[in-house]
């Protein structure tokens, strides 16, 4: 996996100093060149009027100093040119460098931190013309590592905390249901790339558990996905039913109950011939209806006449409050 550890203004001065050290090499060299330039010019004159007084050596004097006019005004007309160069390369220099100050000045840290090989050869053009011949050969094929993932739910949300090993792009999936496939199932997802990602599923139903799926993605494209895990939302801060007005009927082998909630509720009625009532035991026998209602009636079946009952009620609203009456006694009347 490769990894870029940059801090501060050091790490900014040292990617600039990585820009500017070719383009300065660069500059050296186009100055180097222009000064050899200049020395062949000048020996290429100085060969040249030296040609010229061989040959006129045998010429009147009037001739000679004829020669002499002419070979000065073109050295002097050379010379002209040359320095005409050499004020344009001048000048197109000090407009190359002002460009790259300008565009040092116009960059934050952040820019500068963030330079990769496209921005540094456009920075190296813009500043002396040249392309920089860097080039970043390594490849990223690896996917992050997820390496924890946290959860705090309320009654409507549950918050999703991904850490990874280098700055990804996350994904959070969620469903009631097991979740086989993400193409289609409902998700949140970040908008940038980070270590660490905090995510917030929202409009949820309470008190219920969702499976959750973490995918996240680096820079480079390199995707995981991670484990189904799940979490639930709490239940609403609401009161329990309150249970009211119970009347019991009895006949010799039945027991019928009626009883009134504050809310909509389920009904149950645990029955025992031993005294307490446990209801957290699944040996204890009862008898229930699921259907949420305010005006609970429930017949007890198959009992033996002339027996006592021990009962307790126990009602149910729909976000899970449950509530239990105090143990009561019931009995069934003799066999007729």
């Amino acid at each position: 996996m490769k990894k870029i550890n940059i801090k501060n203004g050091l790490s900014a001065s040292i990617i600039a100093l990585m820009v500017l050290t070719p383009a300065f090499a660069f500059a050296k060299e186009n100055e180097n060149n222009r000064e050899n330039n200049r020395n062949v010019v000048k020996t290429s004159s100085e060969v040249r009027i030296s040609n010229s007084s061989e040959n006129e050596s045998d010429e009147d004097d009037g001739d000679k100093e004829n020669s002499s006019n002419n070979s000065s005004a073109n050295s002097s007309s050379k010379k002209e040119d040359k320095d005409d160069n050499e004020n344009s390369n001048k000048e197109h220099d000090k407009a190359n460098l002002g460009m790259c100050l300008k565009t040092l000045r116009g960059m934050t840290i952040a820019d500068i931190l963030s330079l990769n090989l496209a921005n540094t050869t456009k920075l190296s053009e813009i500043c002396f013309g040249k392309v920089a011949t860097t080039t970043d050969t390594t490849s990223d094929v690896t996917a992050p590592v997820i390496n924890t993932t946290i959860t705090e739910a309320s009654t409507s949300t549950i918050k999703v905390t991904v850490a990874t090993n280098e700055a990804s792009k996350v994904k959070v999936f969620y469903s009631t249901s097991a979740i086989d496939s993400t193409s289609s199932t409902s998700h949140v997802e970040s908008v940038g790339f980070l270590t660490t990602t905090v995510l917030t599923l929202t409009n949820l139903t309470p008190n219920t558990t969702y499976n959750l799926v973490v995918e996240v993605k680096d820079q480079s494209g390199n995707t995981k996905t991670g484990n189904n895990f799940t979490a639930k939302t709490t239940a609403l801060l609401t009161p329990a039913p309150v249970i009211s007005n119970v009347t019991a009927s009895t006949g010799s082998t039945t027991i019928g109950l009626s009883w009134l909630t504050s809310q909509l509720a389920t009904s149950k009625v645990f029955v025992s011939t031993t005294s307490p009532v446990d209801t957290s035991t699944t040996s204890t026998s009862f008898i229930e209806n699921l259907s949420l209602v305010t005006n609970h009636v429930l017949t007890i079946p198959g009992l033996v006449a002339n027996t006592i009952y021990n009962m307790v009620i126990q009602s149910k609203d729909a976000i899970g409050n449950i509530v239990n009456s105090i143990e009561f006694h019931v009995a069934t009347t003799p066999a007729v």
